[in-house]
């Protein structure tokens, strides 16, 4: 296995695929769901920006998915490719050890062609959700996580300031620059970010 990578490869294992997800994965794949501030498409580009993406999924899914984003979606990756269990994707950690292959292994491939799930090529870390709820439980330990990551991928206004509007902490505050709030509001970050 090589130790640096020039694709992501987001694969679904057989548990992204269960009723656990279920309705949201009928028309879409367990990573585009958001988790936290970001989808596990979103969370992979930005830890890695640059590194080409290849997404694997259903059959029924894969035009879908294509058009969506213009990502090679059930093809095999050429050259150095870094597995990301979709899953995982939802709550990635880049200190997490993933496994990297120089090539996949055939059974990998055939599975990645065909739609069928892969089996990870590793155990999945304990964190990582099973189900729609499990996503909802952890969803504020995730949005805590994705703060540092938000201010990389999005622009922080800096020393925001509101009409009328009370803010504590405002180094904890991240607002969308479309976003309107209104007179009276109160926006408390003294116990972490909003």
């Amino acid at each position: 296995m090589a130790k640096s990578f020039s694709n992501i490869l987001i694969y679904e294992d057989a548990l992204a695929r269960n009723r656990k997800f279920l309705p949201l994965t009928y028309t879409r794949s367990v990573a585009e769901l958001h988790s936290g501030a970001f989808t596990g498409i979103e969370r992979i580009q930005a830890r890695f920006p640059g590194t080409r993406i290849y997404l694997h999924a259903r059959p029924e899914l894969k035009n879908v998915i294509a058009e969506r984003y213009a990502f090679p979606v059930n093809e095999v990756p050429k050259g150095s490719t870094l597995l990301v269990n979709a899953r995982e994707a939802l709550n990635f950690d880049s200190n997490d050890p993933q496994p990297v292959y120089d090539s996949l292994p055939s059974t990998m491939a055939e599975s990645l062609k065909s739609g069928q799930h892969i089996e990870p090529p590793e155990p999945i870390h304990k964190d990582v959700p099973g189900s729609l709820w499990e996503i909802i439980h952890s969803n504020s330990a995730v949005i805590q996580a994705d703060a540092k990551l938000w201010t990389t991928t999005h622009k922080k206004i800096d020393n925001p300031s509101f009409p009328n509007c009370a803010i504590i902490n405002p180094e904890n505050l991240f607002v969308y620059p479309a976003a309107r709030i209104d007179s009276g509001v109160v926006l408390d970050c003294s116990e972490g970010t909003i």
